[in-house]
């Protein structure tokens, strides 16, 4: 968070208006997506935490000559009259699970909010780079020194034009490993906990999986797990996403670097290769979906065969 907000990464070097209007419009996304996300949660934990009350609720719209089962939230031993204290043990359930889901929440929201912060940064760079000779490029860049002046295709042959790109990649190169280092460190800040993350949320398929076939002649317990299964699927598919993007982005900006660059001066040339030298970075993207839910399906069909 500190980073996001020193001078590196702040409006004191992305100040050209089309890059501040690239990270508004990403701020706006993030912002649709957290709530998307929040909300998703949110109502599906409410819906989890109705079921326990089924009972009492049938109850009191269609009684029975004797009171319905009561149901719990989850299997747990707590050494005491489970039917006495019945009312404390779910209170106590569902302020553990309201607590669980809130952390989750914060935690993944923050991840994703990041992951996307780091994409308008790609996006502004190659925005940059692929307009560096045209006019819509000098128009919004300092290039530009006044309205009636612009510079056009036509121009690329005059030397002080071609150095004045040289100082336009030089900027880009500063902003590009800012980028880079920004990346770095998200990389290190969430690496153990995405991997935990992922490990748990492999081992809870499996096992949802497990409670799914058991409870066949179950019929609503069988839903109920089958739901948390593609619960637990949906969250993979929303933490792996975001940094799908990410590199995404990444990659874009090196097409981008494409664009009418043999019209670059030979010490523009040699610049920008280093801008299409990237480290290997990894986060977790699109492909790990695939590895999670494979591994899934590998450890329930191990536990299946120990039964």
């Amino acid at each position: 968070m500190k980073f996001i907000f020193s001078d590196g990464i702040s409006l004191e070097v992305f100040n050209n208006f089309t890059d501040v209007k690239i990270l508004e419009n990403y701020v706006i996304f993030t912002r649709k997506v957290v709530v998307f996300y929040a909300t998703y949660v949110y109502v599906s934990t409410s819906l989890y935490l109705i079921m326990p009350m089924t009972p009492q609720i049938m109850d009191l719209v269609m009684p029975l000559n004797e009171s319905r089962p009561r149901k719990f939230l989850f299997k747990v031993e707590y050494r005491i009259d489970r039917e006495k204290y019945y009312y404390f043990i779910l209170f106590h359930s569902y302020v553990a699970i309201v607590t669980l889901m809130s952390i989750v929440v914060c935690v993944d929201t923050t991840y994703i909010a990041y992951l996307q912060h780091g994409c308008s940064l790609f996006a502004a760079i190659g925005h940059r780079l692929e307009h560096i000779v045209t006019r819509e490029f000098s128009q919004t860049s300092y290039l530009k020194r006044n309205k009636e002046r612009t510079y056009d295709m036509e121009d690329i042959d005059d030397i002080d034009f071609k150095e004045r790109i040289f100082r336009e990649l030089i900027i880009c190169l500063k902003k590009h490993q800012l980028a880079l280092e920004y990346t770095h460190i998200l990389e290190s800040s969430f690496m153990l906990s995405t991997g935990i993350q992922l490990a748990c949320n492999m081992l809870a398929m499996s096992l949802s999986l497990i409670q799914v076939v058991n409870n066949l002649d179950d019929i609503k317990d069988s839903i109920r797990y089958s739901c948390m299964c593609l619960g637990e699927f949906f969250h993979l598919l929303c933490m792996s996403l975001p940094g799908q993007r990410l590199m995404d982005h990444s990659i874009n900006k090196s097409f981008s670097c494409r664009s009418h660059w043999y019209t670059f001066s030979l010490k523009s040339k040699k610049l920008l290769w280093i801008l299409l030298y990237r480290s290997t970075l990894y986060v977790n993207h699109r492909e790990n979906i695939h590895n999670i839910v494979q591994s899934a399906m590998s450890y329930y069909m191990t536990f299946s065969s120990l039964k």
